[in-house]
């Protein structure tokens, strides 16, 4: 019941706003039938007539639209030979310690993941994947190939006993 009542009362409240729309669009077409005022203006001077010009155009230049542009013709110059500076040195950046601890596969994907220490940070990477300037190129089965500023290594998965002798000595030391 009290649904009813709402609906009936926004019925009515949007009628009231079309019917003011309505009377507004009706009552600016229609226009007003009031007459203008008319006043009686009469100016105390009568302002001077306007002097001719005291001045002549003189237009004996070119038209600029029915002529082309003259383009002066270059002046050619002997080629100066110019030796280019000689490339810098490649930077002596020696190859980070890198280690291949294994691969995982994913059945499901057939991805496959190698687990890497880079600098005594494991990493998971796939191909492709860049890490502190190392990319792993290829994925192998008991190797993977990186890359590091474009110096190519194949690094084996057989220093696994160095790290676990570097695991040891870490725990030792706690």
């Amino acid at each position: 019941m009290q649904n009813r009542k709402a609906v009936i009362l926004l019925l009515i409240v949007t009628g009231v706003v079309w019917g003011l729309i309505v009377y507004r669009i009706i009552k600016t077409v229609k226009g007003s039938d009031t007459k203008p005022i008319q006043v009686n203006y009469t100016p105390s001077a009568i302002p001077h007539a306007h002097d001719s010009d005291t001045f002549s155009l003189i237009a004996d230049y070119r038209d600029p639209f029915l002529d082309y542009l003259e383009v002066p013709k270059p002046v050619y110059t002997a080629p100066v030979a110019v030796k280019a500076p000689p490339p810098p040195p490649k930077p002596n950046i020696p190859f980070p310690a890198v280690s291949y601890l294994g691969r995982v596969k994913n059945h499901d994907s057939q991805k496959k993941v190698a687990i890497m220490m880079i600098s005594k940070s494991i990493r998971n990477m796939s191909e492709g994947d860049k890490y502190n300037d190392i990319t792993l190129v290829k994925l192998m089965g008991d190797s993977v190939q990186v890359s590091f500023f474009g110096e190519k290594k194949i690094i084996t998965k057989s220093a696994r006993r160095e790290i676990q002798k570097e695991t040891k000595q870490k725990e030792t030391k706690k």
